[in-house]
């Protein structure tokens, strides 16, 4: 297992951490009570400061990664799977539209897709 990675431009601050493989870079802020560890992937304007603000599912059936969905800033919830970096819908046209000829990976990335939107809108109601 790797070391942490956090971006020159990232903030970890008040009794956060950062541990295992997981990456923190671009504007991304990891603050107040929050773990982020394993292969969790924070990026663009993320905004983690308790555990459930991030969600990390996988390994996918294919390239045995992980995906990581967060709370953003700008967009409200980013989803970062290898080079892909997106709202849900767009992970989710992404995922239809890569993986057109493999039906099975397509469908654990839509479950994906639906985990993380149910995730973040059971969140709101709490």
């Amino acid at each position: 297992m790797s070391a942490p990675y956090i971006g020159p431009d990232a903030l970890v601050y008040d009794s956060a951490l950062v541990f295992d493989s997981a990456q923190v870079f671009g504007s991304a802020r990891v603050f107040g009570s929050a773990r982020v560890f394993g292969s969790a992937v924070i990026s663009g304007d993320g905004r983690v400061s308790k555990p459930g603000d991030y969600l990390t599912l996988g390994p996918s059936l294919v390239s045995q990664r992980f995906i990581t969905a967060h709370r953003d800033e700008k967009i409200g919830v980013r989803v970062n799977a290898g080079c892909f970096s997106g709202t849900i819908d767009e992970f989710e046209a992404a995922a239809k539209k890569t993986h057109a000829d493999n039906p099975r990976q397509r469908a654990q990335y839509e479950l994906f897709a639906l985990m993380f939107r149910s995730h973040f809108e059971l969140l709101e109601g709490a």
